[in-house]
């Protein structure tokens, strides 16, 4: 992949990497890209910094509640792989539609959390922990973008699919609507979180090369509540300053809110191609 380097472009704070862009489908990834290891360090402090609280859980739940009503798998019934599967809410929901539901998650406090929900088994990677069934669907919600070596797991998931296989992709395209508009303030320029950022046709070539075919491509719209949106532009993206001011001026009331916002995300469904 031939790029250039992005040395403005990027969540600034101090020693984190900066991305670097292809030429030809638009993608970033982080130069350096982080090792496994310092990401688990910054998704520990990220932790005690209260990231994963009850309040942003419950956020979250609703967003994975709009990621499971585009999935509609042709498969009923079969196991189901999430990987990244965090504290587990989206294994729970799907065992209650009739699925055995299997979970990859690297934090030790969410997998805990996800083997007690899960009716199979919760491992903190593939190549550590060989899967023995086939997997009828895996999803990567917001997970293909915290990625080191996106290509490496593909190759890892060979072993566990079969041509009826369909996968399910939620992630930030890098060519959206709300990526152009902000540039270098778009709040998923979150670096070293997001260590590879798609864009439609990068996430096409990519997937393309591991034998996968897309079938349908939608925007993706989160039901958020505006306190919550406030937060997580303090912690991410280029408005930091201004989403500080707003937050401290904003009744309770009003950022109990819940509106409809885009940011810049795109749900992806593909198929084994025969």
């Amino acid at each position: 992949m031939s790029g250039v380097p992005m040395r403005n472009i990027g969540y600034k704070k101090k020693h984190h990497p900066p991305y670097f862009r292809c030429t030809r489908c638009k993608t970033l990834s982080l130069n350096p890209m982080p090792s496994s290891w310092q990401l688990m360090n910054y998704y520990t402090e990220l932790n005690e910094n209260g990231s994963y609280s009850k309040e942003i859980g419950k956020q979250r739940n609703h967003s994975i509640l709009d990621f499971l009503d585009k999935c509609t798998p042709n498969s009923p019934g079969k196991n189901w792989l999430d990987y990244g599967c965090f504290d587990g809410y989206l294994l729970e929901q799907i065992q209650f539609q009739g699925y055995t539901g299997f979970g990859v998650e690297i934090q030790d406090e969410a997998r805990i959390s996800a083997s007690l929900r899960a009716t199979g088994k919760v491992f903190e990677s593939l190549n550590e922990n060989q899967v023995e069934y086939k997997m009828g669907v895996i999803s990567m919600k917001d997970s293909i973008e915290h990625l080191v070596d996106p290509n490496s797991l593909f190759i890892e998931l060979i072993d566990l699919i079969d041509h009826q296989t369909e996968l399910f992709i939620q992630t930030p395209n890098t060519r959206s609507l709300s990526a152009l508009i902000h540039g270098k303030k778009w709040a998923c320029l979150n670096s070293p979180e997001h260590t590879v950022i798609f864009s439609k046709k990068g996430l096409d070539i990519f997937l393309s090369r591991h034998g996968w075919e897309i079938k349908t491509v939608k925007r993706v719209s989160k039901l958020l509540t505006i306190g919550y949106v406030l937060n997580q532009l303090v912690n991410f993206g280029g408005y930091r300053k201004q989403a500080n001011y707003l937050s401290r001026i904003t009744p309770q009331k009003i950022k109990n809110i819940e509106v409809r916002f885009m940011g810049g995300e795109i749900f992806v469904h593909a198929v084994r191609r025969e």
